[in-house]
């Protein structure tokens, strides 16, 4: 009988490995040295070179964390007055990640057969791997917009983007599930006489199922959030007596004229409460004639830092809303790729965003004032130079966010950006002021431009009077002399925004100073000034 000294005898005399078998296996796990101290180095260098590329900036992090703060006490309390409108959305994001995984993932199963060496021979498998290389360097936005201009704003339009865009990225990962199985049961399978699709059936499929249901649901998951691509969110059709959830406003179908009809939300569904917040910003029984705008212009001509700002890349105008379909069309037609509203979300949901809103452009909700009735001074009897200047300048100090966010939209979209607020004087001349400001543009400059609105009051103010008297009346301003004091100041339009940009400088030095700290580069500057010369 073996001890248990003599076992551990025999385990201490037991003979050593070969010396070459040993230099071998540890070769196979040593990393070259020489290979080693010239990669590192470059791995570094590629770093560091990438982080700068990217404009990564800790410090700038650091002192942008109190917008972040801000951004997120924003969210609390949560407000549920919509709540009716969020859960109809939630819903429909919900079906068509539903519909978009179940279409997204049998396809991609489709094609991860020809993408998957075990399974398809050479000439299916380099082709199908090509085709899903192709498709997942495609961004989502360009599939998204490419739907959007073939079966129009919707969420059918999203479905699809989702769709296509799976079979890149899922159906590679399918395909590699199914590389990894253990190829003992398959070769068992073969060597028994069994055909290609009992192999696939019985030897592949039962040992990648795991995999392709984690990543199905994976798939599920992205496609939840990525339910909002531009074109998926619901294009409402405006017909009489149908239920608008999002809008006071109602786009009657096409007449001899269009006519914006504000009504009361629930007029037409007897017995319904309505909610207390909607009830005072009802503008019933008015119709507004849609238009051309009154106060559109083309930033083109104005003397810049370089040379001329270029006609095409900006273009200032009031609401937006209020356009016909023919004048929507020729906008987009004439180069129109990109909208920023500055309005406000009352002001937004008492005229929505008109026609152009069925049109594939960007919309960028890029509200200035969150609550305009927090611009007015309620014990001033009407406006002032001095009043309004304060006002501009709390936009600029207290939206900074926003208009960064506005000029990286301008600097980096193809085609025109047009902006607007309700008259087009107010904050969309604090945004030109601020891109001017971006472009070189003199204060002179920016003023005349600025003033050029002043010619066109009258007219603004008729346009725009049934909506927005109704809502400073709502909002318990005295509206006949909101309009008394801004006829007052026509004459005069260029101070207001002199002594923005006065104030600007005596405070900061460089009047771009809070857009700076908000997070406006120089790299976004000099694409602003690039595309402000571009012929």
């Amino acid at each position: 009988m073996t001890t248990t000294a003599e076992s551990r005898t025999d385990r201490v005399t037991r003979p050593a490995l070969d010396p070459a078998e040993r230099s071998r296996l540890e070769s196979a796990f040593r990393v070259p040295r020489a290979r080693f101290l010239i990669g590192l180095p470059i791995a570094v260098l590629v770093l560091i070179w990438s982080f700068n590329g990217a404009e990564f900036n800790f410090v700038k992090l650091g002192d942008g964390a109190v917008n972040m703060g801000e951004f997120l006490s924003r969210l609390f309390p949560p407000d549920f007055s919509k709540i009716g409108t969020i859960l109809a959305l939630l819903l429909e994001t919900f079906q068509m990640a539903v519909v978009g995984t179940v279409l997204g993932a049998v396809l991609s199963l489709i094609v991860a057969f020809g993408a998957s060496s075990t399974i398809a021979p050479t000439w299916l498998y380099y082709p199908t791997r090509w085709v899903m290389n192709v498709i997942r360097s495609v961004p989502d936005l360009v599939f998204a917009l490419m739907f959007v201009s073939a079966v129009g704003l919707g969420p059918f339009a999203g479905i699809l983007a989702m769709t296509l865009g799976s079979i890149g990225s899922i159906g590679k990962i399918f395909a590699e599930a199914m590389e990894q199985v253990d190829r003992g049961p398959v070769v068992a399978m073969e060597a028994v006489g069994a055909s290609k699709r009992q192999v696939i059936q019985y030897g592949i499929l039962p040992q990648a199922a795991p995999l392709l249901t984690s990543y199905t649901l994976l798939l599920f998951e992205g496609n939840v959030r990525g339910a909002d691509h531009p074109g998926a969110r619901r294009r409402r059709r405006h017909r009489p007596g149908a239920d608008d959830r999002d809008a006071h406003v109602r786009l009657r179908p096409p007449q001899r004229h269009h006519h914006l009809h504000h009504r009361a939300r629930h007029g037409d569904r007897p017995g319904q409460r309505p909610h207390p917040k909607e009830n005072h910003m009802t503008i019933i029984d008015t119709d507004l004639v849609l238009s051309a705008p009154v106060n559109l212009r083309d930033l083109g001509g104005i003397a810049i830092d370089g040379g001329v700002l270029r006609s095409g890349l900006a273009i200032r105008t009031d609401d937006l809303a209020y356009v016909t379909e023919d004048v929507a069309a020729r906008l987009v037609a004439d180069g129109l790729t990109a909208v920023i509203d500055l309005r406000s979300p009352v002001e937004v949901s008492l005229t929505g965003r008109g026609p152009l809103a069925e049109h594939p452009i960007a919309y960028h909700h890029l509200p200035l004032i969150a609550d305009v009735g927090e611009s007015m001074d309620r014990d001033a009897p009407g406006l002032s130079h001095e009043g309004m200047a304060r006002m501009y300048l709390r936009m600029v100090e207290g939206a900074a966010p926003q208009l960064v966010t506005a000029l990286n939209v301008i600097a980096h979209t193809p085609g025109a950006s047009a902006f607007h607020c309700a008259a087009g004087r107010d904050r969309t001349g604090v945004l030109a002021a601020m891109l001017l400001l971006a472009l070189g543009a003199d204060d002179d400059d920016i003023v005349t431009d600025y003033a050029l609105t002043g010619a066109n009051m009258v007219a603004i103010m008729k346009r725009t009077a049934p909506v927005m008297g109704a809502m400073w009346k709502a909002l318990g301003f005295d509206a006949d002399a909101l309009a008394a004091s801004s006829a007052l100041l026509e004459g005069s339009m260029d101070v207001s925004m002199r002594n923005l940009l006065a104030t600007l400088r005596e405070q900061y030095g460089d009047p771009l100073t809070p857009l700076r700290t908000a997070g406006l580069s120089d790299a976004t500057i000099a694409r602003l000034r690039e595309r402000a010369l571009a012929v």
